[in-house]
């Protein structure tokens, strides 16, 4: 005995699917749109100082990380774990 479904049932719940996945994204984008004002006013009521430190040490992340990070040809042919012994180890 086989069980089918009619196809406008299956419409039917496409629909609802689509509808609350809609619903989904636009509170998504809510969520995004208050989190980006909550962040612009955190900004705003900084203090000049804090502003300029903040900003001192966003340029000092970078060039650290830009120092850390391994060439492109080392990542890709050289990317081996590094399984040297430690001094205290024999």
């Amino acid at each position: 005995m086989s069980v089918t479904c009619s196809c406008k049932s299956s419409q039917n719940v496409s629909k609802e699917i689509q509808e609350a996945q809609n619903a989904e994204l636009q509170a998504q984008k809510e969520a995004e749109a208050e989190y980006s004002l909550a962040v612009k006013h955190h900004q705003d009521i900084q203090s000049k100082q804090t502003k300029e430190s903040a900003k001192l040490l966003k340029k000092q992340q970078r060039k650290n990380n830009k120092s850390r990070k391994k060439s492109w040809w080392d990542r890709l042919f050289n990317n081996k774990c590094d399984t040297t012994p430690l001094a205290g180890d024999s």
